[in-house]
């Protein structure tokens, strides 16, 4: 965790919350947040890539998500059920990227990565990545997800579910109210990402010729 300061900062940040004030405080954590409506693609960026087809290949970590809206019933919920001082994973079933990707390419029809990158071949991929954006000053921070893609984000959400009453719906049921809120916008946004661009623009031009 000490190679991304974001992660640590929410871990301080709720220690601090959780010492001793006199204030009551729950702590809620959602794994990753994904369905219709992020305005600021804040979470679907990974999505949007997929359907760009700007993925070049499954990563060999896996990852557990979480509706939004389910998760808002966990934060409403737990500020009347939940326990003070305690804090509650909030998520839906754990999978690998490529069971992932599978039930992405079930909901949109566009094709899953055919390659499978291993962890040595994904860690040098992050690594080529970081040096590309030190050398570019880009902060476009996809060389950490591809190096977090090399792990398991896995959770278990037993005590939401059994205190807080927490159900989360279908996996595909998510990506498939997420991938329709996203096409519905009109054309997909560009990624931004650095490797995504490069796949992008290899088959644009292997597909004008």
């Amino acid at each position: 965790m000490r190679r991304w300061p974001y992660y640590l900062s929410k871990i301080f940040a709720e220690k601090v919350a959780l010492e001793p004030r006199g204030v009551p405080v729950v702590v809620v954590s959602p794994s990753l947040l994904l369905g219709p409506e992020d305005e600021g693609l804040s979470s679907s960026t990974a999505l949007v890539r997929f359907l760009r087809r700007e993925v070049p290949a499954v990563p060999p970590g896996g990852l557990n998500f979480v509706d939004v809206r389910d998760a808002a019933e966990a934060v409403a919920s737990a500020a009347t059920r939940g326990r003070v001082g305690e804090r509650y994973l909030v998520g839906g079933p754990n999978m690998t990227l490529e069971a992932f990707f599978v039930l992405l390419s079930k909901v949109s029809g566009v094709p899953a990565p055919a390659l499978k990158a291993g962890a040595g071949v994904n860690d040098a991929v992050s690594r080529m990545l970081e040096t590309l954006e030190d050398a570019a000053s880009l902060d476009t921070d996809e060389s950490v997800a591809y190096a977090m893609a090399g792990h398991f984000w896995y959770l278990d959400a037993a005590k939401a579910q059994a205190e807080l009453g927490f159900t989360a719906r279908s996996p595909e049921a998510t990506l498939r109210d997420a991938v329709g809120w996203l096409r519905s916008r009109g054309p997909l946004p560009r990624s931004g990402g650095l490797l995504g661009s490069v796949v992008g623009s290899v088959r644009r031009t292997i597909g004008s010729r």
